[in-house]
């Protein structure tokens, strides 16, 4: 999705991973810094395409799926 007021619609209303905890993510499980994150649906399943500048200054391409966290 390229409308991210769209995509904070769906996010929300589907209580998905925001925004502010890809960012905590892309640090701890990625070891970078989050520089841009697109909302993506396969059928009824969303994910994130994530671009990360790792701290060694490499990039990476990720898919995280967008699903709410597990309690």
């Amino acid at each position: 999705m390229n409308d991210w007021a769209t995509a904070a619609t769906i996010v929300h209303r589907r209580n998905m991973i925001d925004a502010a905890h890809l960012s905590k993510l892309a640090k701890a499980k990625f070891g970078g810094r989050l520089l841009t994150a697109r909302l993506c649906t396969d059928g009824d399943k969303y994910y994130y395409r994530l671009m990360i500048r790792r701290d060694n200054g490499r990039m990476l391409h990720e898919k995280v799926d967008a699903a709410p966290p597990r309690k």
